[in-house]
């Protein structure tokens, strides 16, 4: 009730950006890898088609290739400047026909000149 309260008197707000970011950074800002791979978990569960996936990595700017037998190393850029980027590398475990998703495992890192 409160809360209504505030929103009819102080008028609209949007926190999304606050929340994600307070969920997914680190205090230092860069990317948290489990609560990543936790949201991607969530988001594309165990059995998601990994066409799916690859639509999601399509917004997102991101690549994936094989790099063996039921499983994908797929590259997110995360955040860019001159000579240095920052990836989040997902590994994503497969179904035996590779359609499917079955788990991810995020690392955080980064590459620069």
């Amino acid at each position: 009730m409160a809360l209504l309260a505030v929103m009819l008197l102080g008028g609209c707000f949007d926190y999304r950006h606050k929340i994600m970011a307070t969920t997914l950074l680190t205090k230092h800002g860069t990317l948290h890898a489990e609560a990543f791979a936790g949201a991607l978990s969530a988001r594309f569960p165990a059995g998601t088609s990994l066409s799916e996936f690859h639509r999601y990595l399509v917004k997102v700017e991101g690549t994936c290739r094989p790099i063996k037998d039921h499983t994908q190393k797929c590259e997110i850029p995360i955040r860019g400047m001159i000579c240095a980027v920052s990836l989040a590398a997902v590994t994503t475990t497969l179904n035996d026909g590779d359609t499917q998703i079955q788990s991810f495992e995020v690392e955080v890192g980064g590459l620069s000149c």
